[in-house]
């Protein structure tokens, strides 16, 4: 994941299979090619024949626009990541341009 990220960005692993990406100074129209960077990067070593064997979901909160408590920017970013998921489920909503009109 540290490829796809400045040096000075913060990656951390909440539990599970779940991550923390702290990025400061970050603006928001920059996210959606660093979520496609990882996409690309965790698909190109979960490939086989072809096929993918993990999809990623991502999620993104930013300080001040969605609050400056660490508990509020999480939840937020866990609600965004959640419309992403539905969103792959059912395609036709379109929920996952949720996450591309941040904040």
């Amino acid at each position: 994941m540290r490829e796809c990220f400045r040096e000075y960005d913060y990656v951390g692993r909440m539990g599970g299979d779940e991550f923390v990406l702290l990025m400061p100074g970050i603006e928001p129209q920059d996210i959606p090619g660093k979520i496609a960077a990882l996409e690309s990067v965790v698909n190109a070593g979960l490939t086989v024949c072809g096929e993918r064997f993990l999809n990623i979901s991502v999620g993104a909160a930013f300080c001040p626009e969605n609050g400056y408590e660490t508990e509020g920017l999480l939840a937020e970013a866990d609600r965004r990541m959640y419309v992403v998921k539905q969103a792959r489920k059912n395609p036709s909503q379109g929920a996952e341009q949720d996450l591309r009109q941040i904040p």
